[in-house]
């Protein structure tokens, strides 16, 4: 039970940290890498096999299974129930089917996300809709869906129609006037007939003389009706003719309005205010105390490992039938991207799932895949150099966009891998210390 709570832990922490833990199970290690799992580098390793490799959100019937499974045998020692093995077995077959439909489902709806189907049910349905079609998955996972609530549930179609004709007899009456009188009506008839004098003809033998008896009728005693007392009547005072009285109606004046008419008379009659007029003397320190590194120093293109990165990107997608129609090369400092046009009909989802064999082939650090860059329609992979320059701030200074901006305050955030600089309007002025920790820079 213990060890399906932790497992249980760790999933639910894959969840939150999975991009962070993702990249370091290849250096799982090396002891300086610290994992953001709850269980650490075990829980990342444990959560990223069986959700991510594995069969998504579906996996955490795993830890629930063995979490029931360590309850049912503390309960079978304490005497509380007899538990036999096949009942534990029927619980684990009913529940690995339950996480295996879960996956292929969650893998038909959501083949873009696979933490959610996992692996597992992106290739159950790739698999299924290559061999019976779309209409023949979707026929396949509701008839699984129906052998589970008959076989497992005992929901068969007679308890089904049982329960709507008993919910339709149900509505039905709600709707039918209530023909049996209540206590209540009961009550007032039985009040109103007493207060009424009843005649009926009953034609009874005469009794003898001697058994004659003095019949004495009492007269109902007559209710007084209440006096009524007439309610008290205001006098109202009539309407007086004032007159005709001007009413003179003054017009609010909107304060934003009034602040800024008396802005605008100060800068027509002063001027703007300049603020470089208080450090008027000051002059930015000289480029020349950056160190250059960029001194026979530039982006190398070789060639030889180009070609053999698209060797290599080809050979390993066509080993998993993914055909390729074009594929590019943009250089950057510190890493390649390879943009890749696949041939009609093929999946990007079973492009994203290759990430680790792709990485194995080019025998890379890590590679990250793209799918779709944005704007251009196209998959990116991006692997490292494997002789990546520096970018230096000198060299991001010295930019001729950096020296004649269009706007008051920049703020450069990263060189791309385009050589381009991206450009950010701040509406506040920013120290040189807080550019330094958001670029990563040798000075």
């Amino acid at each position: 039970m213990g060890l399906g709570v932790i497992l249980l832990f760790s999933f639910i922490s894959f969840f939150f940290t999975w991009r962070e833990d993702q990249s370091i199970l290849g250096n799982i290690s090396d002891r300086e890498i610290v994992a953001q799992n709850w269980l650490s580098k075990i829980g990342a390793g444990l959560s990223d096999f069986f959700i991510y490799d594995g069969f998504g959100i579906a996996a955490l019937s795993i830890p629930v299974l063995i979490i029931i499974t360590g309850i049912f045998l503390f309960a079978a020692k304490k005497d509380v129930f007899t538990l036999s093995r096949k009942r534990i077995l029927n619980l684990w077959f009913w529940g690995l089917l339950l996480m295996l439909w879960l996956s292929m489902t969650m893998g038909f709806f959501h083949a873009s996300n696979p933490l959610l189907g996992g692996k597992v049910g992106m290739e159950l349905n790739d698999f299924l809709q290559d061999y019976i079609g779309l209409l023949g998955t979707i026929v396949v996972m509701i008839i699984l869906a129906i052998i589970y609530m008959v076989l497992r549930l005992n929901i068969t179609p007679e308890k089904v129609s049982a329960y709507f004709a008993k919910k339709a007899t149900e509505v039905k009456d709600s709707f039918e006037p209530d023909l049996i009188p209540s206590d209540e009506e009961q009550d007032w008839e039985k009040s109103t007939i007493e207060g009424q004098t009843v005649v009926e003809e009953v034609t009874t033998p005469t009794p003898p003389e001697s058994d004659k008896m003095e019949i004495t009728i009492s007269e109902p005693e007559i209710i007084p009706e209440p006096e009524v007392i007439p309610e008290p009547v205001l006098k109202t005072i009539p309407k007086q003719d004032d007159g005709d009285v001007d009413v003179e109606i003054n017009a609010v004046i909107d304060e934003d309005e009034d602040i800024n008419s008396k802005a605008e008379k100060i800068v027509e009659d002063f001027g703007e205010f300049d603020p470089t007029l208080e450090l008027s003397n000051f002059k930015f320190p000289p480029l020349e105390l950056l160190k250059d590194y960029s001194q026979g120093k530039t982006i190398t293109i070789n060639e030889e490992e180009l070609q053999a990165n698209k060797l290599k990107i080809v050979e390993t997608l066509n080993n998993y039938k993914i055909g390729i129609a074009k594929i590019t090369a943009t250089i950057g400092p510190t890493v390649t991207l390879y943009e890749i046009v696949p041939e009609a009909g093929v999946r990007i989802s079973k492009i994203k799932n290759l990430e680790d064999d792709i990485a194995l082939s080019l025998a890379a650090l890590g590679i990250r895949i793209i799918a779709p860059i944005p704007g251009k329609g196209t998959i990116g992979i991006e692997v490292p150099n494997q002789n990546p320059s520096i970018v230096s701030m000198r060299s991001v200074i010295a930019s001729p966009k950096f020296k004649k901006p269009k706007w008051s305050y920049l703020s450069l955030l990263e060189k791309q891998l385009v050589m381009k600089r991206l450009w950010w309007i701040l509406q506040r002025c920013l120290t040189y210390l807080w550019l330094v920790r958001l670029v990563k820079v040798n000075l």
